[in-house]
């Protein structure tokens, strides 16, 4: 089966390393899950570190017990296996706390500019899980005030139809 990350690794083989910063992310909910999603991560991507490696959608009512996966990312990070390490949320409860987190370099989230009643109307295209899109971009700010990188994801929305008639 091709990947993306098969076919990023073939990309990569065109410019040079140093140049480029791939993100990944795992849905690990152990240390030792997030070490072998990892490993396979790197394997595929025939590469010896990553640029960004997300925990990815972390939803409101795991965001307190993530702190053992996030460990083990940290010490990926310590060993050079990763550049920063971050979490992946459509929440604005997960946001706000993460900004708080120490371990934590980058927070992507759902970050589209468009109405509520549009978020509303499509909610399988931009599943915010709590809060409003503003609240969700006054929470980013403040995890960006805090030091964070942030990502902004689902920007156009996810799935059809796309926000682009509607932005």
């Amino acid at each position: 089966m091709i990947t993306a990350h098969i076919l990023i690794a073939s990309a990569l083989k065109k410019v040079p390393r140093k140049e480029v910063a791939i993100s990944t992310k795992t849905y690990a909910k152990s240390g030792q899950e997030a070490n072998e999603s990892l490993k396979s991560s790197r394997k595929e991507l025939e590469t010896d570190y990553l640029g960004i490696y997300l925990l990815h959608f972390v939803k409101s009512d795991w965001v307190d017990d993530c702190h053992d996966v996030l460990k083990e990312m940290k010490n990926l990070k310590a060993n050079g296996t990763v550049r920063a390490i971050g979490l992946s949320t459509h929440s604005v409860a997960v946001v706000r706390k993460a900004a708080q987190f120490e371990e934590l370099d980058v927070i992507m989230a759902i970050c589209c500019r468009t109405t509520q009643s549009i978020i509303r109307k499509f909610l399988e295209g931009i599943p915010i899980e709590d809060g409003s899109m503003e609240e969700m971009f006054q929470a980013l700010k403040q995890a960006h005030n805090n030091g964070k990188g942030t990502i902004a994801m689902k920007v156009l929305g996810a799935q059809s139809p796309p926000l682009i008639k509607n932005y």
